[in-house]
């Protein structure tokens, strides 16, 4: 049996005359979602993965996010252009349906109204529009994704973020790891905008170096007032 989960990207900053759309960042609040997501989900979703993402900064982001809280390189991410090119759902299905049979969960990142229509055409219990930062999985009947189309499916779930923003604190990390993880955001994107390809090769140093930065800084002593 193969898995397959659709999660559209974290919310993110509006648009703006001097940022193009594929350049939108997610939100504090977006990344926290779409952490909380993963950690409650990511136990359902057998070895080895395979994630797949829209190469704009919000979808590539909250793939990023995916990819740390399930111990996977970020450079192991694959960027494909045509998810951001408004693929119609068929099309989506042609691109999973060729990978390779050892991948057993496939993960796409990417945008609506073209995932959810991809959920709605596998699924024919399904008929919601997938929220931001929300993730629908759906189990094929075959060790084979050519049969993505062909096989018998069943959803396995549909998690997404509460739209009450009361519901969903800032934050549940302790401070030191909170702290490690926004500089880690800060700085993969910084390094990203001089060079993307930068921000790959140097992800693991980043995250050691953000881990220990914040240590750092919890240890300083108190300031005097």
């Amino acid at each position: 049996m193969k898995t397959l989960l659709i999660v559209r990207h974290a919310r993110a900053e509006k648009a703006t005359s001097d940022k193009t759309d594929d350049r939108r960042v997610i939100t504090r609040r977006g990344e926290i979602e779409s952490r909380r997501i993963v950690r409650k989900i990511k136990k359902q979703l057998p070895k080895p993965l395979l994630l797949i993402t829209s190469p704009a900064r919000r979808a590539l982001q909250t793939a990023r996010i995916f990819a740390r809280e399930m111990d996977i390189r970020v450079k192991k991410i694959r960027i494909e252009p045509q998810l951001y090119d408004s693929l119609n759902a068929r099309q989506f299905i042609e691109m999973v349906a060729a990978t390779d049979p050892a991948v057993a969960t496939v993960i796409l990142f990417g945008h609506n109204p073209s995932l959810t229509d991809l959920a709605r055409l596998l699924l024919d219990d399904f008929s919601a529009e997938i929220q931001k930062s929300g993730a629908v999985a759906l189990q094929l009947q075959s060790d084979q994704w050519n049969e993505l189309l062909t096989a018998p499916r069943q959803m396995l779930f549909y998690d997404y973020p509460p739209s009450d923003a009361s519901a969903a604190p800032i934050t549940d990390l302790d401070p030191e790891t909170e702290m490690a993880q926004r500089l880690y955001s800060h700085l993969h994107d910084f390094f990203e905008q001089i060079q993307p390809d930068a921000a790959n090769h140097l992800d693991e140093w980043i995250i050691r170096y953000s881990k220990k930065l914040a240590r750092r800084y919890f240890k300083l002593p108190p300031r005097s007032h």
